[in-house]
């Protein structure tokens, strides 16, 4: 019997395991709550052993040599410092707070700290997370180049396409980033018309990486770390009828296959081995064509996949956010639901989608002017809500982390009139933190604070095993013509807990 995802009464899906993370991440689950033990188990004073007491009789801020528990906010021997949790001055292991330790403490103003207080690196001499220059500049006439990255291992890998002038083929790039930031070796993987591209991972940190190369589909393998296969992959011809244009990134099946869904609504698995069957997962030209790697997001779900996306409906006068179950086999597993629907027209896009400690499906979308959510599980759709009100135009995604807290990245567009028939596009990059129950978690981040004209056109962000957070984003002269643009990026430390 196959392994499917759960689907009950043909409606939800059933409660996964604990927490998943999204985009291929993994998250730990074993079934055993962790705590913490006080230094004082016997409720009087005494240390529980021969009655000694962990006191301070003479009023000095010490134990005098008696064993303590750092952040308890008392001052023991052995510490430098006990403030009962990370402060300005001290750090949560109870040492002294100082740039350049090793220790993220945001309590004091840090955004990374790697060991050493060095421009040059990832992380800056004031413990601020720095841009890094990936490329460019680039003239581009694409101001809105595609680009995909992805957490592989203990390193990232991200890929884009420029294109030099108008008469130009599609360059894509296959750029590795070590998981201290260092950019390691970039590699030219096509010159092409239409180039897209798009890679994913497995909770083992292997990948798949697939693009459109003329009139053939590329299938190529990387293990973690991001070294590309030496034997090359393999490659689909298309014709007229099997046309097939990524429109999600990749995600593995238990069995360690990969699929991808195309913009036409079918579904790609493929190993080591070559291509498997197409299998439709919408009806054909139901969902959007457009060269686009966002337009559906692939969640792993109990060894199967969930597939959400935009559909077109009625003769393409109206759309929905439509969610799908496939089985561990890669066929469908029950019918589409229907989780929302969309106006004709709008930049109403999926987000991700994450488990929930509750164990249901959530499934961001971002909407005109901000996030969105709606929720999957055993009797069906549930009520959604929403992450926020992020602005006109938001481009949004969502990813979680291991301890199944959310971070929400997205874009704003706002226009200026420069003069008659001058209008021009400021987009600034943002994220925000979130709870797994949805509260806001600290301030709002500008990790690009546009200058006018200056617009964070696409972007691209990826977790990695331990919570940091990789992100990419094309720096684009919205008034230069042909655009000028840069690739940034930028590493933000998995936040001190």
């Amino acid at each position: 019997m196959r392994r499917t995802v759960g689907l009950v009464a043909g409606l939800g899906w059933a409660s996964a395991c604990g927490g998943a993370a999204a985009d291929g991440g993994a998250a730990q689950d074993d079934g055993v709550a962790s705590s913490s033990q006080g230094p004082d188990e016997g409720g009087d004073g005494s240390s529980g052993t021969d009655g000694a007491t962990t006191g301070d009789p003479d009023g000095s801020g010490s134990d005098d040599g008696v064993a303590g528990s750092c952040g308890d906010g008392v001052l023991d021997a052995g510490e430098a410092c006990d403030d009962a949790g990370p402060s300005a001055s001290c750090n949560g292991d109870c040492t002294v707070a100082a740039c350049g330790d090793g220790i993220v403490n945001p309590a004091a103003g840090e955004g990374c700290d790697d060991g050493n207080a060095h421009d040059g690196d990832a992380c800056d001499a004031t413990c601020a997370p720095s841009v890094i220059l990936i490329d460019g500049p680039l003239s581009e006439w694409l101001d809105d180049p595609e680009m995909a990255l992805v957490a592989t291992g203990d390193a990232f890998v991200l890929v884009y396409a420029h294109v030099e002038d108008a008469s130009a083929y599609d360059e894509l790039r296959y750029q590795p980033i070590a998981g201290d930031g260092t950019l390691q070796p970039k590699q030219v993987l096509t010159k092409a018309v239409g180039a897209v591209a798009t890679l994913g991972t497995s909770a083992q940190g292997d990948g798949m990486l697939v693009y459109l190369d003329g009139s053939a589909l590329q299938y190529r393998f990387f293990a973690p770390g991001g070294a590309l296969d030496a034997d090359g992959g393999f490659a689909e011809t298309l014709t007229n009828e099997t046309w097939f244009v990524p429109a999600s990134r990749p995600a593995a099946l238990g069995d360690g296959r990969f699929c991808v869904l195309g913009g036409t609504g079918g579904l790609r698995c493929v190993d080591g081995d070559g291509l498997g069957a197409a299998v439709a997962i919408a009806p054909p030209q139901a969902m959007p064509t457009l060269a686009s790697i966002d337009v559906a997001h692939l969640q792993p779900r109990d060894g199967g996949l969930v597939a959400s996306y935009v559909a077109y409906v009625d003769g393409y006068d109206a759309r929905e956010l439509r969610a799908r179950a496939i089985g561990s086999d890669g066929a469908v597993d029950g019918p589409e639901l229907v989780l929302a629907s969309l106006g004709q027209n709008g930049p109403e896009l999926p987000a991700g989608a994450w488990t929930d400690p509750d164990g249901q499906l959530r499934v961001a979308f971002a909407r005109e002017q901000g996030l969105s959510w709606f929720g999957v599980g055993e009797a069906g759709p549930l009520v959604g809500g929403d992450a926020g009100d992020f602005g006109e135009g938001t481009r949004g995604r969502v990813l979680v982390d291991p301890h199944g807290e959310l971070a929400v990245l997205w874009t704003e567009m706002t226009s200026e009139e420069l003069g008659p028939g001058h209008t021009i596009l400021t987009c600034p990059l943002r994220l925000q933190r979130f709870s797994s129950a949805l509260a806001p978690v600290g301030a709002v981040q500008t990790l690009f604070d546009a200058p006018t004209a200056w617009c964070a056109s696409s972007f691209g962000a990826a977790m990695g095993p331990g919570g940091d957070l990789l992100v990419t984003w094309t720096r684009v002269d919205t008034d230069a013509y042909p655009a000028i643009a840069y690739i940034d990026a930028m590493l933000l430390p998995a936040p001190s807990r």
